[in-house]
């Protein structure tokens, strides 16, 4: 629907200026298409809206998941740590 809008919408402007290429043909272009950016602006509210909550809700759940879980994330210092639980670094050899 908005993107058949949109298409209408620019050939009717590329009409516009293939007919009469002047500043008034640039002025009645700007004035009759302001309110189409309300529109779609009116339009694409809702969509962007829900992307916005799933990816503050997807964000909150990740939370309590580590939260609650314990679980590791990819820069934890857990993972850097030996069998034992000990820095592997204790055991290497200095020269």
């Amino acid at each position: 629907m908005i993107g058949a809008l949109l298409n209408v919408k620019i050939r009717g402007l590329i009409v516009i200026f293939a007919i009469e290429p002047s500043e008034m043909a640039a002025l009645f272009a700007f004035v009759s298409t302001w309110i189409w950016f309300v529109v779609l602006g009116v339009l694409l509210a809702g969509p962007v809206s829900y992307w916005w909550r799933l990816r503050r809700m997807r964000r909150k759940r990740a939370a309590l998941q580590r939260s609650e879980w314990m679980v590791e994330t990819e820069d934890s210092p857990a993972k850097r740590l030996g069998p034992a639980g000990q820095d592997e670094g204790l055991f290497t050899s200095h020269p």
